[in-house]
């Protein structure tokens, strides 16, 4: 009877190991640089996200070239899985607003969308720049 439940722990356990693996979050670090679009502009906004991890807490800051988005510290940036979501904060003369991203990381490329507090929003596509 003792080897039965030793058998089946074993079992369980190796059955559960690949598991965990796959479960495991993405490394982000790094500079991804891509580009997006932002409604009324006359083209692509390019993108610059820029990952550090500092103390066990993951760090951005996010750049984009028309000037919506000077350095935005990105704040509550959470991992799950292949999936990153944060925010971060855009002003200008008259109003702050905060602008909402979901990604989907595989390999070297990051998609997904932005959202703004106003429902404006557009896909993003970054690559990881080596």
């Amino acid at each position: 009877m003792k080897k039965a439940v030793s058998f089946a722990v074993l079992v369980t356990f190796l059955l559960a190991a690949p598991a965990a693996t796959l479960a495991h979050d993405v490394d982000i670090s790094g500079t991804w640089v891509g580009e997006t679009y932002v409604p009324d502009a006359p083209g692509p906004d390019k993108l610059t996200l820029v990952f550090a991890k500092k103390d066990g807490k993951w760090m951005g800051m996010f750049s984009d070239t028309m000037g919506y988005a000077s350095e935005a510290e990105c704040e509550e940036i959470k991992i799950d899985g292949q999936t990153v979501t944060l925010h971060f904060d855009i002003s200008d003369d008259y109003e702050t607003q905060t602008i909402y991203v979901t990604l989907n990381v595989e390999g070297d490329t990051m998609t997904g969308a932005w959202e703004s507090e106003a429902g404006d929003g557009a896909e993003i596509k970054l690559e990881k720049k080596k």
